[in-house]
């Protein structure tokens, strides 16, 4: 609005004054109307722009935000303004994406993959999103506390990486094997999924891991849809 307005070509039915103070109005929902913005323009605009063979994703990233809350006439302001999401960021982040994602889904936002790192990786959350009708591909933390059933056996991704051939040659992945995420007692639910090792681009010695919960796209597919979630984590880091 303040480049508009230099520029002369702001063709707003309401004052300065007025934007101001609906900036700070304490009792404005702003992760609501942030998601309806966001559901507006995609759905309204951009979505019509995008090839129906495209898939779409919901991509998460780890923000940080700040929680401590000092008592000063500039702070109690701003904590009625912020008051939802000084919860959330005080809140688990795996707990927060879930909130996130019900509510964009119930104002109409729509993707067919949830894309995340490490950070919320684990088989409570994959599950989770699994039951929400949205398909997970993800980076697979090395972590010996995180099993799969992977053969009959509970495992964990090293052990799953040491315990297969590898392939050789110029191929795009290592190891591509179907495993079990979940446990239904602790769960709720045990969902297929594929587990592929890659090699790490920063270190050839070293490799990753992702999974991905649709079971009808190939190796090769899963790479490249990942792909776009690190393109995307450079470009907001460079930002």
């Amino acid at each position: 609005m303040y480049m508009q307005q230099k520029s002369g070509k702001c063709t707003a039915g309401f004052s300065k004054n007025t934007y101001y103070q609906f900036m700070q109005n304490p009792h404005i929902n702003w992760l609501r109307l942030t998601i309806l913005l966001a559901e507006r323009i995609v759905n309204g605009h951009l979505k019509d722009l995008t090839s129906d063979q495209r898939p779409n994703r919901f991509i998460t990233l780890v923000l940080k935000e700040r929680s401590e809350c000092h008592r000063d006439d500039q702070e109690d302001r701003q904590a009625h303004n912020r008051g939802k999401r000084r919860i959330m960021a005080q809140s688990k982040g795996t707990d927060v994406v879930i909130q996130l994602l019900d509510q964009a889904l119930k104002a109409g936002l729509t993707a067919k993959y949830v894309m995340f790192d490490t950070w919320f990786s684990n088989p409570h959350q994959i599950v989770q999103i699994s039951q929400r009708g949205l398909n997970v591909i993800a980076m697979v933390k090395k972590s010996s506390k995180i099993t799969y059933e992977f053969e009959g056996k509970r495992m964990n991704v090293k052990q799953i990486f040491n315990a297969c051939k590898k392939r050789r040659g110029r191929s795009r992945y290592l190891l591509s094997v179907p495993v079990k995420v979940g446990d239904p007692a602790k769960d709720g639910a045990q969902i297929d999924a594929r587990i592929v090792c890659v090699r790490n681009r920063s270190n050839r010695k070293d490799w990753i891991a992702l999974i991905c919960t649709d079971m009808t796209i190939d190796e090769n597919e899963i790479i490249r849809i990942y792909g776009k979630r690190w393109d995307i984590e450079v470009f907001f880091i460079a930002w």
